[in-house]
């Protein structure tokens, strides 16, 4: 697999609680520490992750836009959504609906058989 796949695998999985360290982040990814530096200088040049001293953070958008570059590298669909909370799961599949030439209504409530629904 892609070093920067299994990197990004792991920022998935470590950021879904907030920061992680660089070090818990390269022992996950088992990518060399020099490769773990400049990938991650990449990806914050392109807005994907925050680096602040020897940790790395991603907010909610730079998460799902990692998980679309992710798939866009050729990783697994089902795996990165693993690593997904259910709002970034659904803000994914909005993204995808929508560059496959779909609009989509996010946050749409709805009322059925007089029960409301989202």
């Amino acid at each position: 697999m892609n070093v920067e796949i299994n990197l990004i695998i792991s920022i998935l999985k470590l950021t879904k609680n907030g920061s992680v360290s660089n070090e818990i982040l390269k022992k996950d990814a088992r990518v060399p520490s020099q490769i773990v530096e400049k990938l991650l200088g990449k990806l914050q040049n392109d807005d994907f992750v925050y680096l602040r001293k020897s940790f790395v953070d991603a907010d909610n958008i730079q998460r799902l836009r990692l998980a679309v570059y992710a798939i866009e590298l050729g990783a697994d669909f089902e795996h990165i959504c693993s690593f997904l909370g259910w709002k970034e799961f659904e803000g994914m599949a909005a993204v995808i609906l929508e560059r496959n030439g779909y609009s989509v209504e996010k946050n749409l409530w709805f009322r059925h058989s007089g029960k409301d629904g989202k």
